[in-house]
């Protein structure tokens, strides 16, 4: 079954299929009402360099390395997977994105949430815990404040935005779902009401078989079987062939028949024919010859008498 065929189906049982599409639209609206959108909030961090640039106590070795290793350490361990499940112990959204652009030492944090609320305190979490963690991987080098590399939140997520991606995926497997139900169910209806229809027709509605009729079997010119025996009797049947005529021997002198069956070369039997014609020349062929006997006067058999 082609598109053609298909939309043939839906535009003959539009009945069945325009209930089951208006089902599909309903389900898909309830379906999108239900479902919750999601809210993402965003959130900068901006790292800011040590405000004494020449220091009298130990060098910072992150200083040594750049911003941005401190910067990727302290994301390496904020969104360990431990502290994500931590983050969704106390009902926060565990959905979270940091990124760290090698442009410029600013960090961006991305959460997805349930609700406004939980996008903003979990964006809010996550800036306290990188600052937390920055400090305290340069703590462990004995640096003074003025010497350690700090941080500036220029946004903590207080705007969350709506996302609709969510609600847009589930109208569209309704949807989808929803048009393959309502083909499936109008194919199956066709296909049930067809042949309810055929079994109502009956067996006379039917084209009878046809069965070749019986070829005659001929012996010699006349029919035998079924075709001969209604041969009188069917006048649109067509006549049987003429007898042949008699066959008539040809006197064969004394000595001519051993002499000819002696120079006659072997038989070989052919493979038996099923035209009449063939048959009948053959019925022929093995008929027994008689030969008369040669008329001989009383003379001869008084001089042959002993």
């Amino acid at each position: 079954m082609d598109l053609w065929d298909l939309t043939k189906v839906l535009a003959r049982r539009w009945y069945v299929a325009l209930p089951l599409l208006l089902a599909s639209v309903v389900a898909a609206v309830f379906v999108s009402i239900n479902v919750r959108p999601d809210y993402r909030a965003q959130g900068y961090l901006q790292m800011l360099p040590p405000q004494r640039t020449e220091s009298k106590g130990p060098r910072n070795p992150w200083l040594d390395l750049g911003i941005g290793s401190l910067g990727d350490a302290a994301i390496v361990k904020v969104t360990d997977n431990t502290e994500l499940g931590r983050l969704a112990d106390r009902g926060l959204s565990d959905n979270v994105l940091v990124n760290f652009p090698r442009e410029s030492p600013l960090l961006g944090i991305e959460v997805v949430g349930n609700s406004p609320e939980q996008a903003t305190a979990t964006v809010r979490e996550i800036i306290r815990l990188l600052n937390a963690e920055i400090v305290a991987k340069q703590e462990q080098y004995g640096l003074a404040p003025a010497d350690m590399i700090t941080t500036l939140t220029l946004n903590d997520g207080a705007l969350p935005e709506v996302v609709t991606s969510k609600v847009k995926r589930v109208i569209v497997v309704a949807g989808g779902i929803g048009l393959l139900i309502t083909v499936g169910g109008t194919v199956a209806v066709d296909a049930l009401l067809r042949r309810r229809k055929r079994r109502r027709a009956g067996p006379e509605a039917e084209p009878a078989p046809q069965t070749e009729a019986a070829s005659p079997r001929w012996v010699g010119s006349v029919p035998t079987g079924d075709a001969g025996r209604d041969a009188g009797r069917d006048p649109d049947r067509a006549p049987a062939p003429p007898r042949p005529l008699p066959v008539q021997p040809r006197r064969t002198e004394p000595g001519e028949l051993a002499a000819r069956r002696d120079d006659r070369p072997g038989v070989v039997t052919p493979e038996r024919p099923t035209r009449p014609d063939f048959v009948a020349d053959r019925a022929r062929s093995d008929a027994t010859i008689v030969l008369p006997v040669t008329p001989t006067n009383g003379r001869d058999r008084r001089e042959n008498r002993p």
